[in-house]
């Protein structure tokens, strides 16, 4: 398809549409209501034109007559004009009833550049002025710009839409007028070609068929309760190897409020960096897009987008195979409810180039941030003590079997003859971590294999549990064997560790890229496709872990624990089904329009397993497998969940912390025992890992200590207390704010 410009016009508020317009119509068909080749009325830029020249009651009788195209008669013009720097045509045409014409566009070839009016209301600009201000005759064109379509090539085009019309058109008479303006007072060409096509939403001819070369946009929507995004990639080809810059703007007047395509952007506008991003579904012709948002002059640029927090790094994930639209936005959501920090979203419609592209979430980018993976900042010269042990994030993924950013564990997987994992260094990025860092990251993931697959890997201090946050890898398991997503233990996976006054474990997390799961493949030698049976015991997958501690009692106990807890509330079956429906039913709307664009309702799309015939089919199938799937890991967990079971990520050290009363509503008392004396830091951390407040005590004698501790600032929920003596952990326990 060739290239829609969007074009820039004025801020309309629209406080009430009128009743015809409240529900936009289709377009049934294209028409052209000028041609180059009509009579139009022009005048040569010797002089400023009458102020009124762009509007309907406007007298040209003093204006020449002339055939277009125009230009200095280099063969490709029927109407010859002296040299000048500026050129102003203008065509009339008649509207019988203007809620028939659902959108315009306007076809131009010029040389070198101009600006389009209708009815006085400026629509189109090309390499002249500054939008909104009127170039005075003596005005140059920015650059130099040659006519293409004496060569065969198409004109470019510029789209209107039609909120834009209801504005600018009126029945009657109407007129299409351009000025034209030459790069230089002494140039040797001019050209100036336009038609203005219309998308008519009635069966009937209004005016007359388009030029062989027209070819219709693909927009199928004019409103959406959806936000819209709209990318202007300035006739660049979007690339997956390196980004291109283009302009990006939001449509959100708010929950609940309708989004008009071709409105004000009122949430985000300006210049975007972006890239095509994924692995095997680059091949679907709906792709995800990682960007980023960008200052004028090309650094990056922090920016709040459609209510999540401020940063940079921004995806566009592109469900496709996955023909519910919400597998990751379920996943996402769950994993959060677990108290676990997964990346937020917001559903959107989004159209590249004026090409509608269909229901696309807009997800944060995992990242080290306050609001994202809220892990410690590492300098380049951080090389020592505390500061070098964390925060690190890594990534297991397919990249990493192809080298990028990687280093080989020391380990090799006991099943299937599997390759030793491969690490991606996410942050610090591999041209950022100095040696040291890496060797530090590299050497505590050898020394957690090395625990883990020891004889006394349940060792309590030997073992492999000190080194991990055990909650974050029992909700990774759970969350996974939930879904049964066929990459979960083998790619896309993420891992942090933080700072050794931070706990120093590390974290299974963030959850990312779960569009295989819950019955939606085909492939899994294990029946990934199927509701029954666990996935870690597939014994093909690369990340052996979570198959190693199933035979630590204390880690099973402790799932089947977390699991009954969690069907008490979060994975509650009515919960989830819930939140399915909330999901679905938000878009409802939209998705009629994403299964118009890419039509794959009822065909197969790799890898399905299940081919609904209709989206209430695949949103029926997910609730069903997603019911079915709970009930079965009801049946069939291992383990006892008893009140002795309270082993957690640092158990090791929960003998030294008490907490009373617990859970309390305002204030609490902790008791701890401080081996050594000296410096005391008390820090409190939400379920995210986010610093709430802490406390310091100096110069503390040895043994046990007691602090009254005030809570009444912090909102109801849980809490993690930990205590350390001179920048060493001595205990961390579960607080609970009523």
């Amino acid at each position: 398809m060739k290239f829609l410009n969007k074009f820039l016009i004025a801020v309309f508020t629209f406080l009430c549409l009128p009743s015809v317009w409240g529900q936009f119509n289709e377009v049934d068909h294209w028409e052209t209501a000028v041609f180059e080749g009509d009579n139009w009325e022009y005048f040569v830029g010797t002089s400023e034109p009458d102020s009124n020249w762009k509007i309907a009651g406007f007298d040209a009788n003093s204006w020449q007559h002339g055939k277009g195209g125009f230009g200095f008669g280099d063969g490709d013009d029927s109407t010859i004009v002296p040299q000048t720097t500026s050129l102003y045509i203008r065509k009339t045409f008649e509207i019988n009833d203007s809620t028939e014409l659902i959108h315009a566009i306007l076809d131009a070839d010029f040389d070198d550049g101009f600006v389009a009016y209708i009815n006085g209301v400026e629509v189109a600009r090309d390499n002249v002025g500054e939008y909104g201000v009127v170039p005075l005759y003596t005005d140059l064109a920015t650059s130099n710009r040659e006519a293409t379509m004496y060569k065969g090539d198409d004109p470019i085009s510029f789209f209107l839409h039609a909120l834009a019309l209801k504005e600018i058109l009126t029945n009657g008479t109407n007129v299409f007028a351009i000025q034209i303006h030459n790069s230089s007072a002494t140039s040797s060409d001019l050209s100036a070609r336009f038609y203005l096509s219309f998308g008519v939403s009635t069966t009937g001819t209004l005016y007359s068929a388009t030029p062989s070369w027209f070819e219709a946009p693909a927009i199928s929507f004019s409103s959406s309760n959806l936000p819209i995004i709209e990318i202007n990639t300035n006739e660049q080809a979007i690339l997956s190897e390196e980004r291109i810059v283009a302009s990006m703007g939001i449509i959100n007047n708010g929950v609940g409020q309708t989004n008009y395509f071709g409105g004000a952007y009122n949430e985000y506008d300006g210049r975007v960096s972006l890239k095509y991003r994924g692995q095997s579904s680059l091949e679907f012709p709906k792709k995800s897009m990682s960007f980023e948002t960008q200052y004028s002059f090309g650094d990056n640029q922090n920016v709040s987008l459609l209510g999540m927090p401020k940063e940079n790094d921004w995806v566009l994930y592109a469900p496709y195979s996955d023909k519910s639209l919400i597998r990751n936005a379920l996943t996402y959501k769950l994993h959060e409810r677990m108290g676990n920090y997964a990346p937020r979203f917001v559903f959107c419609e989004l159209v590249i180039n004026n090409e509608y592209r269909g229901i696309y979430m807009l997800t944060e980018k995992i990242k080290r941030d306050d609001n994202r993976v809220d892990i410690a900042k590492i300098e380049y010269t951080d090389t020592v003590n505390d500061a070098l042990t964390g925060g690190y994030i890594l990534n297991i993924d397919k990249g990493a079997e192809l080298g990028i950013n990687a280093w080989q564990a020391s380990f090799t997987p006991p099943y299937y003859g599997w390759d030793a994992l491969k690490y991606q260094h996410h942050y610090p990025k591999l041209e950022n971590i100095n040696a040291i860092q890496k060797q530090y990251i590299e050497d505590y993931i050898h020394d957690f294999d090395q625990a883990l697959k020891s004889t006394s890997f349940a060792d309590n201090v030997n073992g492999y549990r000190p080194y991990i946050d055990m909650k974050s890898f029992q909700d990774f398991m759970l969350i996974t064997e939930l879904s049964k997503d066929v990459d979960s233990y083998t790619y896309s996976n993420y891992l942090y560790k933080r700072k050794d006054s931070r706990g120093g474990e590390i974290v299974m997390g963030p959850v990312w890229d779960f569009n295989a799961g819950y019955g939606n493949v085909d492939y899994s030698p294990g029946g990934a496709e199927k509701t029954s049976e666990w996935l870690y015991d597939e014994r093909g997958e690369k990340i052996y872990w979570f198959d190693r501690m199933m035979d630590d009692s204390v880690f099973v106990n402790d799932l089947n624990c977390r699991w009954s807890d969690l069907r008490d509330d979060v994975l509650n079956t009515t919960e989830v089904l819930s939140l399915i429906d909330s999901l679905t039913d938000l878009l409802d709307e939209a998705q009629q329009r994403n299964f118009y664009k890419w039509d794959i309702l009822g065909k197969y799309v790799w890898p399905n397993d299940y081919v609904g015939a209709t989206y209430d089919d695949e949103v029926d199938f997910l609730k069903n497998w997603v019911t079915e799937r709970m009930e079965w890991i009801d049946d069939s967990i291992p383990g006892t969940c008893t009140p002795s079971n309270t082993n957690s990520t640092k158990d090791i050290y929960a003998s030294n912390l008490e907490i009373f009363p617990n859970p309390n509503t305002g204030s609490f008392r902790i008791r701890f025992n401080n081996p050594n004396g000296g410096d005391i830091k008390i820090e409190v951390f939400d379920i995210s890992g986010k610093l709430m407040f802490n406390i310091n005590k100096q110069n503390r004698v040895v043994g046990y200590d007691v602090t009254n501790v005030q809570t009444s600032n912090l909102a109801t929920g849980i809490y993690q207390v930990l205590i350390t003596s001179n920048q060493s952990l001595i205990g961390t326990q579960k607080l609970i704010i009523q």
